[in-house]
């Protein structure tokens, strides 16, 4: 039995990154946007934008 997962939505993945490393929302959903469900791309911009 095979189960697709589905990425998270965008607002609760934004609101994840600004609660936990402290970034400004606005920022956590433009990358969160720009992502599109991919983690692994919300983690690395994130990083980058945080320095």
């Amino acid at each position: 039995m095979s189960r697709e997962v589905q990425p998270p939505d965008n607002e609760v993945l934004a609101a994840f990154l600004a609660r936990r490393w402290g970034a400004p929302i606005t920022i956590t959903r433009q990358i969160a946007k720009g992502a599109k469900g991919n983690v692994r791309a919300v983690m690395a911009d994130l990083e980058m934008w945080l320095g």
